[in-house]
């Protein structure tokens, strides 16, 4: 059976030069696997990113953090259930990012290895999450107040880069455990075009494995950061100029401090101070922040002199945002949230398989059985604001456990 080409290399500047960027911005315990699907499906954004994943938990062996990384995985694309995603059989993520944070260089070198041999379009280094539990131990936006150990962090991803580039293999990542290891190849084989049934032995992994790294090795993997404009005030000319020494290939701006997190507004005149920077320095560069529409996007884009800009918080249930006001949609979004649903339990389902795969000694489990539909309520929620009755509905959906509960509800309410 033909396999999908992998060996495309991506390139930040290339994909400027088709016009203004339109990317999913990464938002952790969102953008997973069935979400990026969906939003590619129905809004083709230019570029999508991975939850971000903690680089020391991979260097520990936290073997679950795994799940955050499956992409493109035949399983899903092709899956009966979904009906009408069965037949999207070029759909793809692709330009797909992987997105680390942490703040130990080392475990920043050996967790992007694992990004490279995973197969990813690029790795972007998280220096702007701003939750606390996260900037108390010095990573994400906590990063800002440690520059030079910020710069140590990209230095390290690139040289994972560019050592793969020259032959380095996972031997060279010894605080990463061979459970990983063999996931990290098991996800690589199911983005290339390979279903779970075909991998059904680790020795089997290994072997199509051998097979697929020649040409995975032919692509450049692009280095990107995502920041903010500072820690407890803008300090974007120092903090941008100090990260532009480490000559990512791309930066994307938040344009909010540590501080303020999701408060206020953004200000893009910020933005703008930094797109100045970063336009002298040939970076790819993108904008973030309170941008709710294509319009808006544009108009960001025109007058602040960005590259792009990342759509976040306003794709939640609503995957047509990257539409313009004139796109006429073949599928209503609570149609799509169905699908969605449906989508998110095949993802699941996949995830406990590869873990069985990876690890049938000490079974991984991302959440106990009956709990395993609830992290999706909330994007239930999210694609029925705004209609009439809406916290009656919202309240029936948050108590669902299954798509097909979720499906029933809706169909109860005359929505699909």
């Amino acid at each position: 059976m033909r396999k999908k080409q992998t060996t495309v290399s991506f390139s930040w500047q290339a994909l400027k030069a088709k016009g203004s960027i339109i990317g999913l911005a990464p938002m952790d315990g969102v953008t997973d696997v069935a979400y990026r699907l969906i939003q590619k499906k129905y809004g083709q954004p230019d570029v999508v990113f991975s939850e971000f994943v903690n680089v020391e938990g991979l260097c520990h062996g936290v073997l679950k953090l795994m799940h955050h990384f499956v992409y493109d995985a035949k399983d899903l694309i092709k899956s009966k259930s979904l009906g009408n995603l069965s037949d999207q059989t070029s759909l793809s993520e692709r330009p797909v990012i992987a997105q680390l944070y942490g703040k130990n260089p080392e475990c920043f070198y050996q967790a992007a290895l694992l990004v490279a041999h995973m197969g990813f379009d690029g790795v972007d280094v998280n220096m702007g999450c701003p939750a606390k539990n996260v900037t108390s131990n010095g990573a994400g936006a906590g990063l800002i107040k440690t520059p030079a150990l910020a710069q140590e962090i990209v230095h390290q991803v690139k040289q994972a880069v560019a050592d793969y580039r020259a032959g380095a293999t996972l031997d060279q990542a010894p605080d990463i455990s061979d459970e990983i290891k063999l996931a990290t190849y098991a996800i690589a084989l199911l983005a290339s075009g390979y279903t779970l049934v075909e991998l059904s032995l680790p020795p089997m992994v290994r072997e199509l494995y051998t097979r697929l790294d020649p040409k995975l090795r032919e692509r450049s993997i692009p280095v990107s950061i995502k920041t903010r404009t500072g820690y407890d005030k803008p300090t974007t000319h120092s903090w941008i100029s100090t990260l532009l020494e480490t000559q990512p290939e791309a930066l994307s701006l938040h344009g909010r401090t540590l501080r303020q997190a999701y408060t206020g507004r953004a200000d893009w005149d910020e933005i703008a101070l930094a797109a100045a920077l970063v336009r002298d320095a040939g970076v790819v560069f993108l904008g973030n922040g309170d941008v709710d529409s294509v319009e808006t996007a544009y108009e960001k884009i025109n007058t602040y002199g960005v590259d792009g800009v990342l759509i976040g918080r306003a794709s939640f249930g609503n995957p047509y945002v990257f539409r313009s006001k004139d796109f006429k949609p073949d599928k209503s979004l609570f149609q799509i949230a169905v699908e969605h649903a449906y989508l998110y339990e095949e993802s699941t389902k996949l995830m406990h398989k590869l873990f069985d795969l990876v690890s049938p000694d000490q079974p991984v489990r991302l959440i106990m059985k009956e709990k395993l539909f609830l992290p999706f309520r909330k994007h239930l929620s999210w694609y029925v604001k705004g209609v009439p009755e809406a916290k009656k509905l919202r309240a029936k959906l948050m108590q669902v456990s299954s798509a097909s509960e979720a499906e029933a509800i809706l169909r109860e309410s005359r929505l699909i």
